[in-house]
């Protein structure tokens, strides 16, 4: 049986063909009634506004004319509902009307339209505004024993402009990036991350959509610096206020070229007279004032103690 269905294959399925074009031809001259569900889409938005109802994504329509128009409209041409908004300003009900389809291109042979699944639309349109607002790195770095990341993860931009209705977007503070893993680095690297979109629910938009990403990484090392003198703030009216010891000296750990760039100078050791001194003990506490990623390993001496000198009047 199969194979005398295969025999003459080729001359069959051309037969078939044929008499399928030939029956599109017949029926493409005559008048016919078609349903079709077209997208909804708005048009004329007033710049400074933005559509929170949502729109109905299609509406189901019946459409006469000729076959052939019919046969294009169904499977070439494009369609739609396209709602006008220039006279919208705050909220309003449109009826639904033949009048909003659309075609592109026009087919001449289409008679007449009919909106079926719904009469009107309800449209509630909010004031648009924008704003910048920081972004936030998910990002995590996890350095080979030894080393460590210094400056922390740096994004160009630092910040993005997001746009939407003002109510959801006045409640923004920071935008997010997605979650990026890096584990075992030695190596200073950098990239392109996405920022997380809002809920379509939101109509928020984001420029750029996307940041650049770099991350240091540097070989962790200790240095020692001696002799960094101590200034005391905050002394009484009329005196003159210095530590003894008046120098001391700290051990620091942090990345190998942030370390070796760093200069007796940039280290602040600081006493403030009416804050600093340690409760039931005899001495002041030091504050020491470092460039951010370098920690303090060792310090000595830990303890102060002040002598005061009063100022002679000129």
């Amino acid at each position: 049986m199969l194979n005398r269905l295969l025999e003459n294959f080729k001359v069959k399925l051309f037969s078939f063909f044929a008499a399928f074009f030939f029956w599109l031809v017949v029926i493409s001259g005559n008048n016919h009634t078609d349903y079709l569900y077209v997208p909804v889409k708005a048009k004329n938005v007033p710049e400074n506004k933005v559509i929170v109802s949502p729109l109905p994504k299609r509406v189901k329509v019946k459409v006469e004319g000729k076959g052939k128009a019919l046969l294009a409209l169904r499977f070439f041409k494009q369609a739609a509902l396209e709602v006008d908004l220039a006279n919208v300003y705050s909220n309003d009900t449109l009826p639904l009307s033949p009048r909003m389809l659309e075609l592109t291109p026009k087919l001449p042979d289409i008679y007449s339209w009919q909106v079926l699944s719904l009469d009107s639309i309800y449209i509630l349109m909010a004031q648009k505004v924008a704003r910048k607002v920081p972004v936030v790195p998910d990002i995590q770095v996890q350095p080979l024993p030894g080393y460590a990341v210094v400056g922390g993860i740096r994004l160009s931009p630092d910040s993005v402009t997001i746009e939407g209705p003002i109510n959801h977007v006045e409640a923004v503070q920071k935008v997010v990036t997605e979650k990026r893993m890096f584990k075992e680095v030695k190596y200073r690297f950098s990239g392109r991350v996405r920022i997380k979109p809002f809920p379509d629910s939101l109509q928020i938009t984001i420029t750029p959509k996307d940041v650049h990403y770099s991350v240091d990484i540097q070989k962790l090392l200790e240095l020692t610096f001696e002799e960094i003198p101590i200034k005391v703030v905050n002394a009484p009216r009329g005196w003159r206020v210095g530590a003894v010891p008046s120098t001391l000296k700290l051990t620091l750990a942090g990345g190998e070229r942030l370390l070796m760039q760093l200069q007796k100078k940039d280290i602040q050791a600081i006493i403030d007279y009416h804050q600093d001194k340690i409760p039931g003990k005899e001495g002041y506490r030091v504050q020491i004032k470092l460039p951010p990623e370098i920690r303090i390993v060792q310090m000595h001496p830990e303890r102060f103690k002040l002598v005061k000198e009063r100022q002679r009047v000129r």
